[in-house]
């Protein structure tokens, strides 16, 4: 987490095999590897964008494991509260990538709605900055030069969030949101 978070994309990749190597992964409890299969949707999109260059032969990040992530659904409970924001995000950012805007658009929406029922509450502001922005996109029809005068409010309550997350919510982040965002500005400028 560490690693993406800061931008050390090869490590995080080199860590992430190291860790489903491990002969001790298959006994971490379900959460835990939840969060490392949201770790891996992170990885498969940061080696799309040519961002990490994987090992030959590597099958972990095939296009068919991707579908699967793209395709789950957010469940509501308790335990899993923490992983559905991030999951979400990176569902959003990759039919984003992958210019299915219908499902973009969709995914952007259950964000919203999941964020406003689970993350107000409970003072998740960062992320909530992050799905303004991503809706702000939408409702620009994800063109770029639309969105970005619209986020401008936006970014700068998010900067000045920046390093206040409160424990339960520093692994909603896994790439710094306001570097995911330049990243989904980027897909806008060359899908459109």
């Amino acid at each position: 987490l560490l690693a993406l978070q800061t931008s050390y994309y090869q490590e995080a990749y080199k860590h992430y095999k190291e860790a489903v190597g491990n002969r001790r992964f298959e006994f971490m409890t379900e959460e835990q590897q939840r969060y490392w299969g949201i770790y891996r949707a992170y990885l498969h999109f940061l080696i799309r964008q040519k961002l990490i260059k994987p090992n030959p032969g590597d099958r972990d990040f095939s296009t068919q494991k991707h579908n699967k992530m793209l395709s789950e659904p957010v469940r509501e409970a308790n335990e899993r509260r923490r992983t559905n924001i991030p999951l979400l995000i990176i569902q959003t950012v990759s039919a984003l990538e992958l210019e299915n805007r219908e499902l973009a658009s969709a995914k952007i929406g259950a964000l919203e709605k999941y964020s406003y029922r689970n993350l107000y509450e409970q003072g998740g502001m960062r992320p909530c900055f992050l799905i303004r922005l991503l809706y702000g996109l939408n409702k620009a029809e994800f063109d770029r030069e639309k969105a970005t005068l619209q986020a401008e409010k936006h970014l700068k309550e998010l900067s000045a969030l920046e390093g206040t997350n409160s424990t339960p919510f520093h692994k909603m982040e896994i790439i710094p949101f306001e570097k995911l965002w330049e990243m989904v500005l980027d897909l806008a400028a060359q899908k459109c």
